[in-house]
């Protein structure tokens, strides 16, 4: 983690000024892996500020939201094994398919727009790209717990 701010809100308007004095922060030079839970307003900025960066989403998310979205273990099962592992595009597409066929998910939107983001949870489509390991925000995350732990004043 390069930078740390807290926000009163977390909309587009809010990003631009946070990026753009992160940006100032470091001279101009802009980060190669962003690593976001997926938010629209967050990604909008990151592909503004940020075009050549890899855009991440954070596997916890991903996971936590099929989980969500299909209560039922095989499916975060089958969900993971596209996510975490090494296939070919063939064999993603093919295994994408599979899961979608057996839990009977073709008119499902959050299977949609879930696929339609591939390039930034799958494995497959971020081999080659230098992301040091970073799958999750989760030390961001964890922090973002405990500040909401702290009383708001009034001032």
């Amino acid at each position: 983690m390069f930078g740390m701010a807290l926000l009163n809100s977390e909309d587009e308007k809010t990003y631009f000024w946070l990026l753009g004095k992160f940006i100032e922060c470091h001279n101009h030079v802009t980060p190669k892996v962003v690593v976001t839970d997926g938010d629209g307003a967050i990604k909008n900025v990151v592909l503004k500020y940020f075009p050549n960066a890899t855009h991440r989403l954070c596997a916890w998310h991903m996971c936590t939201n099929a989980l969500k979205f299909s209560k039922d273990p095989r499916f975060l099962q089958g969900f993971q094994d596209v996510m975490y592992n090494y296939y070919t595009i063939e064999e993603f597409m093919q295994k994408w398919g599979e899961l979608i066929h057996n839990f009977d998910l073709h008119s499902s939107q959050w299977c949609t727009n879930t696929y339609q983001n591939r390039r930034s949870w799958a494995e497959t489509y971020l081999r080659g790209k230098f992301v040091a390991g970073m799958q999750t925000n989760q030390r961001c995350e964890s922090m973002n717990s405990s500040i909401k732990k702290i009383p708001t004043c009034k001032l």
